[in-house]
């Protein structure tokens, strides 16, 4: 499905890639339970990948993520990680949805900030080939 996606970082809670041809950045969280620390310094790469490839497009699996971010994490994510996005020229983020449904909810809870809202649009779809089309169909 993507021959020229690279990978751009892997570790055991997160792998990013990047498919040029589509300018998508692709996110897949694994199973795996998190700290406050851990998780953040996994989105703090996605957002150094964003300013570093500048996609238009972001496409964030979270199905398997079973981190709940908290108001605080929110707040942060809000302040540091959209700026990163704003900049990096990001219009469209696609989220496959959490199975964990307090994720979701902190998921959802976060990127309905103004700050993320005028920043780009974001959907959320159930499976990555839905959240893809979504993200090809408006170039």
């Amino acid at each position: 499905m993507h021959p020229m996606k690279k990978i751009l970082y892997e570790s055991r809670f997160l792998s990013i890639a990047f498919d040029e041809a589509n300018a998508m950045l692709i996110l897949h969280w694994q199973e795996q339970i998190m700290d406050v620390e851990e998780f953040e310094v996994e989105v703090h790469q996605i957002g150094e990948a964003a300013l570093a490839h500048r996609p238009l497009r972001l496409l964030g699996n979270a199905q398997l993520l079973q981190f709940t971010m908290s108001p605080d994490i929110q707040q942060w994510h809000d302040t540091t990680i959209i700026p990163m996005y704003k900049a990096a020229g990001v219009v469209r983020l696609a989220i496959v949805v959490s199975e964990d449904i307090f994720s979701q909810v902190s998921i959802e809870q976060t990127l309905e900030s103004e700050n993320a809202q005028s920043a780009f649009l974001t959907e959320y779809f159930d499976s990555d080939e839905s959240a893809e089309k979504w993200l090809l169909s408006h170039q």
